[in-house]
């Protein structure tokens, strides 16, 4: 990686000049991400989830009901499906 990094730096084409460059700022963090293999996927699949549902319901009246709805949406509950639907047979 360092290897790359400098003959980057080095290289004559401006776009290879500033990715050495930004890879040179953010090498601890590629280096934690590559050995760690660490990414914010999860965060941002809760994130898409919590958007769809705001979306979805057009605002709460309060952060109390979106809340709740965060959590039936993510909770992985096995819940029983609406009464007022006649059963599958």
């Amino acid at each position: 990686m360092d290897g790359w990094i400098r003959w980057a730096r080095r290289c004559r084409l401006p776009a290879f000049k500033r990715l050495g460059k930004t890879f040179q700022t953010h090498l601890a963090g590629i280096r934690n991400m590559l050995t760690y293999a660490n990414s914010n996927a999860a965060a941002e699949s809760i994130n898409a989830d919590i958007q769809g549902a705001i979306a979805r319901a057009r605002g709460f009246r309060t952060f109390r009901n979106l809340r709740t709805i965060v959590y039936l949406l993510k909770g992985r509950l096995d819940l029983p499906g609406s009464p007022f639907q006649p059963a599958l047979t």
